[in-house]
């Protein structure tokens, strides 16, 4: 374990001076130069991560089962398509640091559903979104530089939370979005969440990734053909707030980004003898709403380990968060 612990520290000082060199290239070369360098930089990690290549493949395996994902991927999966979906990663990273910096607006984002969002706003109720690794949740945040004065928080795993804040608030110092590392969900943590819905504000918490430690509890539910884990905590902290619960997915298009809006009803008013069945329910709803845009938009999912747990790739050697 300890030896997991010290490979995650480098990873993610390694992934912030990755992003911190990133924003300077595009502040210096631009966006256009920064996508074609994406493609030179991709081919090299796709020739040295044959963890990547794999976890790519596994996952493209199962979308070419479904005929409409084979449609939307394009025929057989090839070396072709995962190098595909892993500079389809590299541009994401890019997206995520032109949103930060403000530079994606509503213009170019279609919404579904909208209404749902504008709904929970002139609530004031704040809200759990359930997100998810499937898009680029960033660009969200369009949504809320048009609203800033409602903050958002995202719950992460990293232990580097706050280096993560600084970044982004060096890019933009208007950002309203904060990184919050929940490596244990205690009391403390609960009351710290409750203050900030009962101050109207957004949570955003991923739905499809089970913590690095894999010592949670996860929910077994049919994904893609199988049945797969996904985390329980997400759910159960939704569930604890009594607050309204949604999800958010923000797929790119060849113009600009799909938003699309879902209510994730069930998950208010609980108590403990309902709680388990209206999670397992919800944790359903959820991976089938995920399911649905993995199947047409395949190479949007950045989940690169083995989610499934069916062979010896393991989270140690997850790539993907950002």
């Amino acid at each position: 374990m300890a030896k997991s612990k010290q490979w995650e520290s480098k990873k993610e000082q390694g992934t912030y001076f990755v992003l911190k060199f990133t924003v300077l290239m595009i502040k210096y070369l631009g966006r256009s130069a920064s996508s074609a360098i994406v493609y030179i930089v991709i081919a090299y990690y796709f020739l040295s991560s044959p963890s990547a290549r794999k976890a790519s493949g596994q996952y493209l395996a199962r979308i070419s089962r479904v005929p409409e994902g084979k449609r939307a991927l394009g025929g057989v999966i090839t070396n072709g398509t995962i190098y595909r979906h892993l500079v389809s990663f590299g541009h994401s990273i890019l997206d995520k640091l032109t949103t930060w910096q403000g530079d994606i607006s509503l213009d170019a984002c279609h919404q579904e559903n909208r209404d749902l969002f504008d709904q929970r706003i002139a609530d004031g109720k704040g809200g759990v979104w359930l997100v998810s690794h499937l898009g680029n949740m960033e660009a969200c945040q369009a949504l809320f530089h048009e609203c800033r004065e409602i903050p958002v928080t995202a719950l992460v795993h990293t232990k580097h939370a706050e280096i993560f804040n600084q970044l982004i608030r060096d890019i933009n110092p208007d950002n309203k979005v904060e990184l919050l590392e929940v490596s244990e969900f205690d009391i403390k943590m609960a009351l710290r969440l409750q203050e900030k819905i009962s101050h109207g504000e957004f949570i955003f918490v991923a739905g499809d990734r089970t913590p690095v430690s894999g010592k949670d509890r996860v929910v077994e539910v049919p994904f893609l053909g199988d049945v797969a884990p996904f985390p329980y905590g997400p759910f159960m902290i939704a569930s604890l707030l009594h607050c309204p619960v949604g999800s958010i997915f923000c797929l790119k298009n060849k113009k600009g980004f799909d938003l699309k809006f879902h209510d994730l009803q069930g998950l208010e008013g609980l108590n403990r003898r309902t709680r388990e069945k209206a999670i397992e329910g919800a944790v359903v709803r959820f991976a089938s709403l995920l399911e649905s845009y993995c199947l047409k938009y395949p190479l949007q999912w950045f989940n690169f380990y083995d989610f499934w747990g069916d062979d010896e790739l393991t989270k140690d050697e997850i790539i993907g968060d950002v």
